[in-house]
């Protein structure tokens, strides 16, 4: 079985347009750098929105614990799975930061959404940042306009 990837395919958004970018973004930040690079090379602005389950980010497990691969490329055994845990908050902490910066490198905006939360109070948020991207490009393309949006 082959890995799915966790990035959208490389492409080339037109120039000055927005892009929606969800994921669990698992894979390396090396991966994200060029990826989130390309997309923006034309001046695309953009969203981030990494999707995780609860126990992604808490890894509430105890005692032994085989943990099997989705997409069939193995499992791991754990012993005592608790041991486990302070590492592994660090590492997802260390990895979410990564992400941020790299979002933040390029202007983009960055957020998490649990799935144990509806979409509603997401898909808010995203359409709430689209519209602003939209009116700071508008703003900029217009020098008659002021960054409130009314005419000078």
């Amino acid at each position: 079985a082959s890995e799915r990837p966790s990035l959208p395919p490389n492409f080339e958004p037109a120039p000055f347009s927005e892009v929606l970018l969800l994921s669990d973004l698992w894979s390396p930040i090396s991966e994200f750098r060029t990826a989130i690079g390309q997309l923006a090379a034309n001046g695309a602005r953009g969203h981030v929105v990494q999707i995780v389950d609860p126990a992604e980010e808490s890894f509430p497990y105890k005692g032994r614990v085989e943990f099997v691969d989705s997409e069939g490329l193995g499992t791991v055994t754990a012993g005592r799975a608790e041991r486990w845990r302070d590492e592994y908050q660090t590492l997802v902490a260390n990895h979410r930061a990564a992400l941020r910066a790299e979002a933040d490198q390029f202007g983009w905006s960055f957020t998490v959404h649990r799935t144990d939360r509806g979409p509603t109070e997401l898909l808010f948020a995203i359409h709430a940042r689209m519209g602003a991207g939209a009116q700071a490009v508008t703003n900029s393309r217009d020098p008659a306009r002021t960054n409130s949006g009314t005419r000078a």
